[in-house]
């Protein structure tokens, strides 16, 4: 499992806006995220940790590691403004509704934890979907398919 810890501030630094007093707006909003299609389906789940005046505290939960893990608190903001645009006006600047700050990122693996089907998720995630973003990340990739088709030699059949 991996955990991504966020601080969420207004976008627009001169906003007025008291996150304590719309924090029940946040709540459904995060609930309504987290019981969407692409969340169920990619097994992400927000975690409110606190709310303050100015800032909003959250962890995002997913089964695979995220290249850009902030971008999955775009359908936040997208279950925030859908209703409720008048209420987060003064909050936006150039079309964001939130300066997010990745602070922490954590991994916990066993193999229990990782089922058959999300072994095979993520197998096909890093053979065709996932992007290195530097040499050291590419190297690891490549090292890990290699391993992998090691350890599967000797199960193929032709």
């Amino acid at each position: 499992m991996y955990s991504y810890n966020f601080s969420l501030k207004p976008a627009n630094k001169h906003s007025n806006i008291n996150y304590l007093e719309i924090s029940e707006l946040i709540t459904n909003s995060i609930i309504s995220c987290n019981q969407g299609v692409t969340y169920t389906r990619d097994s992400k789940e927000i975690e409110l940790i606190a709310i303050e005046p100015n800032q909003i505290q959250l962890k995002l939960h997913c089964k695979t590691p995220l290249a850009n893990a902030s971008r999955s608190l775009s359908a936040l903001s997208r279950e925030l403004l859908k209703n409720n645009a008048n209420v987060f006006a003064d909050s936006i600047y150039n079309k964001t509704l939130f300066s997010i700050q990745l602070i922490d990122e954590q991994h916990s693996f066993s193999d229990e934890s990782l089922s058959d089907p999300d072994l095979i998720k993520a197998i096909v995630d890093l053979l065709y979907t996932y992007t290195a973003t530097t040499p050291a990340d590419a190297e690891k990739r490549n090292s890990t398919i290699n391993q992998i088709k090691k350890l599967v030699a000797p199960y193929y059949k032709r």
